[in-house]
């Protein structure tokens, strides 16, 4: 199973868009997932057992970064791609289900996103940490300490 995930580039639209990504490896967990993403966001997938592909999106003038993404992996048969920026790319690359991402006025971002992959789970945001980090944190905030967390948005 090979996953796309197409997410956003600025980190709390990333972070929110965790909530998809982590409901659908609840479902494959053995599955390969290749990302698209920001360079202040790439890092959060670092992590992430079942990385394939980091892909690093640099915007360009006239939206050309669309084309420069898809000349990269049109050769690519996905299984499943899931794609929160493009209206139109998951369209010409090779997937067996496409799913796409339409705001919602009214509803928090999060909650769409997890929407568009129904399963029973709650709603989770995740970011996946290389070991090395984890230990660092681990050394800044024991688990026998308080750990406040800040909630990130975009706006």
């Amino acid at each position: 199973m090979r996953i796309l995930f197409i997410t956003f580039t600025n980190i709390g639209d990333v972070v929110l868009s965790t909530a998809l990504l982590e409901r659908v490896l609840a479902d494959y967990p053995d599955a390969t997932v290749d990302i698209v993403a920001g360079a202040a966001s790439l890092s959060l997938f670092e992590g992430l057992p079942q990385k394939g592909e980091l892909i690093l999106l640099v915007k360009k003038k006239h939206h050309m970064h669309y084309i420069d993404l898809y000349n990269k992996l049109k050769d690519v048969d996905y299984d499943i791609i899931l794609d929160l920026r493009t209206p139109l790319l998951r369209y010409f690359l090779k997937g067996k289900q496409k799913i796409g991402y339409t705001p919602v006025s009214g509803k928090h971002k999060a909650e769409q996103f997890a929407g568009l992959w129904k399963n029973d789970r709650d709603i989770r945001l995740k970011c996946w940490v290389k070991p090395e980090i984890e230990s660092k944190i681990a050394e800044f905030c024991p688990p026998d300490r308080l750990l406040i967390a800040i909630a990130p948005t975009a706006n």
